[in-house]
């Protein structure tokens, strides 16, 4: 889930999974701000959302913009909707969405009337999983999206202009990419990627060169690393590197030390519950992220 950037009427993204077999049609929906209750839609409350769910090998109900369920709903289906990625435009926001099964990334456009148009599709790469507005390039304009390719083990770089949507580039990974984090890790004024894999035992970094190529740089981790998040975990005005090993019930911290270089730790073993993701902010306001 994407929260950079939001535009001013978009509060946030639901991934709405509806009771049928994995992999199966999903629908992404969006919950507007300026309401007191705005609750998504529930589950076969729609009759036409059943039969457009019913109907999702039909290529007449892809991308299909569904109509508000309420004032303050919209659902857009795109069979298994990943990853979304939100922009702020000067006239609303441009919104970018992933098929996992059906591999490809749509981009629509949002007013701030609420109107939605679908505008483009690509072709991506075998099962993406994440996307995200970037500006890669560094020419000031952010055009350019990253999707994770888990099943060719690559992160595509994408650009959006005049209404058209390009694959520019394409990183090579080595383990099969399923999150992805944008930060600048050297503070060196250029994106740096973070990347946790759909199965493995390494966190990858991928750092910005001024070609803009990558340099990878792996952590050692433990089992299933799949979500790492950001943050300056020992408040030293360097972004460190946490992360939870799902299959080894365990939580590390990449300490940056600079010069592009970690320390990693172990902060929590034996945790009971198989940590999936983690999540950090300072819970009491003592100045500390807390896990």
């Amino acid at each position: 889930m994407h929260n950079r950037a939001l535009p001013f009427f978009c509060q946030s993204f639901i991934v709405h999974r509806k009771p049928f077999a994995w992999a199966a049609f999903l629908s992404l929906t969006i919950l507007l701000s300026g309401c007191d209750q705005a609750v998504p839609p529930q589950q076969g409350a729609s009759p036409s959302k059943q039969q457009t769910s019913q109907n999702a090998a039909s290529p007449k109900s892809e991308n299909r913009v569904v109509a508000p369920q309420t004032k303050d709903t919209m659902v857009l289906e795109i069979p298994a909707p990943w990853s979304v990625a939100v922009l702020k435009t000067e006239n609303g926001a441009l919104l970018a969405g992933l098929s996992h099964t059906d591999s490809y990334l749509q981009l629509w456009s949002m007013t701030a009337e609420r109107e939605v148009t679908a505008i483009v599709k690509g072709n991506t790469g075998f099962h993406p999983d994440a996307v995200r507005w970037v500006d890669w390039d560094q020419d000031g304009a952010i055009n350019e999206l990253l999707v994770t390719a888990e099943g060719e083990k690559k992160i595509e770089v994408w650009r959006y202009q005049g209404n058209t949507l390009q694959k520019i580039n394409a990183l090579p990974t080595e383990d099969p990419p399923q999150s992805l984090i944008i930060a600048d890790l050297d503070q060196d004024g250029r994106p740096d990627l973070i990347s946790g894999p759909y199965e493995g035992t390494r966190v990858t970094v991928l750092w910005q060169q001024p070609e803009l190529s990558v340099q990878p740089q792996f952590l050692a981790a433990g089992q299933d690393p799949t979500y790492p998040k950001v943050v300056d975990w020992n408040n030293d005005g360097l972004l460190d590197i946490v992360w939870s090993d799902w299959q080894s019930d365990s939580v590390r911290w990449a300490k940056n030390l600079g010069q592009r270089e970690f320390k990693i730790d172990v902060l929590l073993t034996q945790t009971g519950s198989r940590p999936r993701e983690t999540t950090v902010g300072d819970i009491n306001g003592d100045g500390y992220a807390d896990l």
